[in-house]
């Protein structure tokens, strides 16, 4: 019987889709599209995800029962959402009135992050039946997106 575990080679949060990728000889891309897709569907991918995560262990771990596992997976899962609320944190604080002198990366990672909350939000408010027209504009939308972009990257050859 094939044993599932999580990767530690090939994570990005917890490893679910490196290790599950790794038993049934696939890309780890693949699954992790898969899952994004899944929770953008009622939130069922987040879910699967969590549960996953919960239930499956580490490649090195060596528990003795179910029990003890969910336990310490339980205890890295607390550890990791404290590590990503510090790590978001200290990127808010390090552009928090001084955005001129953050880094490119934080401004692009702002920007990025910015772009998928107002796309979230287009596709909230469709849902709900409010702002229907807005799709029939979005194309003007990526075009003003990709011209800001080139218009930044042309300023900064300057």
């Amino acid at each position: 019987m094939k044993r599932y575990h999580r990767s530690e080679k090939d994570k990005i949060i917890a490893g679910v889709c490196g290790g599950l990728a790794e038993a049934w000889h696939i890309s780890p891309l693949l699954l992790r599209i898969g899952f994004v897709i899944a929770a953008m569907i009622n939130g069922v991918g987040l879910v699967a995800y969590l549960l996953l995560w919960l239930f499956m262990a580490p490649e090195s771990a060596t528990y003795t029962n179910t029990d003890e596992m969910v336990r310490g997976n339980v205890a890295e899962m607390r550890q990791r959402v404290k590590t990503l609320g510090r790590d978001a944190q200290s990127a808010v604080g390090e552009t928090k009135g001084q955005f001129g002198q953050a880094s490119d990366s934080t401004k692009k990672t702002l920007l990025v992050g910015a772009v998928l909350v107002g796309v979230g939000l287009l596709v909230l408010l469709r849902n709900v039946g409010v702002l229907g027209w807005v799709f029939r504009l979005w194309p003007l939308a990526v075009i003003a997106i990709g011209a800001v972009l080139l218009l930044n990257n042309l300023k900064e050859r300057d």
